[in-house]
């Protein structure tokens, strides 16, 4: 009689269990179950999309300049200055907000170091003394290269500001290559009707980009004219010129506009320096070296110049 009453009782135990179990298994199950449940008695299909934001690249860029001194080179030997600047090169996109931070790392307070844009249309003149910081804020409105410089230490402390062209997002950039193909498929089958003449006249005309000089050789005192012309042109675009002498120094560096009818022109006084500082003009009889740079693209040429002075 007992063994009977303790089996009894161990199975209506078993039996509790079972059935509190029951439930707990109905609550914990998966979500996913649920809705293929719900799904399957509705008979009824539920789509499940994923979307993700993109986010656009900012527009604001802040860069960190130091003057810096190269290590171990004796100024009064070689009779340049040790100072450049870190960094020497900034990259920016047009239409960037720009803020400049800049350092002069000099321990003397005398010791006075610029950071300088003197081309159109950017005005930059950061002058501070030894221990000194100070910063400027432009918008970056037209491409190409630009020098930044130290009035105190040419021609080694230099830098380049390179303007490159806005950033695009991912639908305008499939948008722009959909519509250069369409303009390329255009301009394909517009070629295949040409004569080899016409052909060739507009493979001429269509050069990205060309420098050249009104004359092949000066004198000291003379003018050399330097122009050019480029493919395609975007309001307020420029071209970057820069000169080698016979020794491959930068002798001259200056940005122009392109003007409406996709042409630029730079003037130089042979035997003058560009900046009233400078150690360096054209002024050194030998060939001189033109570079013309527009985006990404380049062109050169040469002149040559007989010094008056014998140099």
């Amino acid at each position: 009689m007992l063994l009977t009453t303790t089996l009894t009782g161990i199975a209506i135990i078993v039996s509790l269990v079972i059935a509190m179990s029951s439930p707990v298994l109905l609550v914990t199950s998966s979500d996913q179950q649920q809705e293929a449940l719900a799904q399957q008695v509705n008979n009824t299909t539920i789509p499940i999309t994923t979307t993700q934001s993109i986010m656009p690249a900012s527009n604001n860029k802040t860069f960190y300049v130091f003057s810096a001194e190269v290590e171990g080179l004796n100024q009064t030997t070689t009779r340049i200055p040790p100072d450049i600047f870190t960094p020497p090169i900034i990259v920016i996109n047009r239409g960037d907000s720009v803020a400049v931070n800049f350092y002069n790392m000099e321990q003397e307070i005398e010791e006075r170091h610029s950071f300088t844009i003197d081309v159109q249309p950017y005005s930059v003149d950061i002058d501070i003394a030894g221990g000194e910081s100070g910063n400027a804020t432009f918008a970056a409105d037209d491409e190409g290269i630009f020098p930044y410089y130290c009035k105190y230490h040419l021609p080694t402390m230099v830098g380049q500001l390179v303007v490159l062209p806005p950033t695009t997002q991912p639908e305008q950039q499939q948008q722009q290559e959909e519509e250069e193909h369409e303009t390329t498929a255009i301009v394909e089958e517009e070629q295949l009707s040409t004569t080899e003449e016409e052909e060739a006249g507009e493979q001429q005309q269509q050069q990205p980009l060309t420098v050249t000089t009104d004359r092949e050789s000066y004198s000291t005192g003379d003018t050399i004219v330097i122009t050019g012309t480029v493919a395609e042109r975007q309001p307020g675009s420029r071209v970057s010129i820069t000169v080698l002498d016979p020794q491959n120094d930068i002798v001259w560096r200056e940005s122009v506009t392109v003007t409406a009818n996709n042409t630029y022109q730079l003037e130089i006084e042979a035997g003058q320096p560009q900046f009233s500082i400078s150690p360096y003009a054209i002024d050194t009889s030998g060939t001189y070296l033109v570079t013309a740079s527009y985006r990404a693209l380049r062109a050169e040429t040469t002149f040559g110049l007989t010094s008056e002075e014998g140099g």
